[in-house]
């Protein structure tokens, strides 16, 4: 009885292993995307902004 549930567990644990290592994938994806994204928009833009406004 006991073995049967515990082997029921580990099965689902697995299931749920690959699909936390796949939903934490794609969340990094979308962390280095979007830190990415503000890095080009917003950091760099207003790093030449800044050297510009000091004539450099």
């Amino acid at each position: 009885m006991f073995s049967d549930n515990y082997n029921e567990y580990l099965k689902g644990s697995a299931e749920f292993d690959k699909y936390q290592l796949l939903v934490s994938k794609s969340f990094i994806g979308i962390g280095l995307l979007t830190s990415l994204y503000v890095l080009t928009q917003g950091i760099i833009p207003y790093m030449r902004n800044d050297s510009a406004k000091k004539g450099l």
